[in-house]
């Protein structure tokens, strides 16, 4: 992947998706970057929607790192839903910036 100069990024498969390939990255910024977003207007929102905002919020609008995944809800899970274990499959493995 070509970056530009001061970004790294890696990616790996984590178990979110069934498929055994790159399901989750990271990308860092060596130094404080310019961060932005555009959130969802639904009533229902999940938690990490909410975090996302008021951790931009309080930055200020700066980040050094950004989390990306694949194949993930957007909206609550019911009960049942949150207490299943991880689907089987290939282990995640560690981090390998490249």
């Amino acid at each position: 992947m070509n970056l530009p100069l001061g970004y790294r990024y890696s990616a790996l498969y984590a178990g979110i998706r069934k498929a055994a390939k790159p399901d989750l990255a990271l990308i860092v910024s060596d130094t404080p970057a310019s961060a932005a977003a555009v959130f969802t207007t639904n009533r229902v929102q999940a938690a990490p929607v909410k975090l996302s905002r008021e951790n931009l919020a309080q930055s200020g609008g700066v980040a050094r790192a950004v989390l990306v995944n694949a194949a993930m809800r957007t909206v609550p899970l019911a009960p049942e839903r949150r207490l299943r274990s991880p689907r089987p499959g290939p282990q995640p493995r560690r981090w390998a910036a490249r």
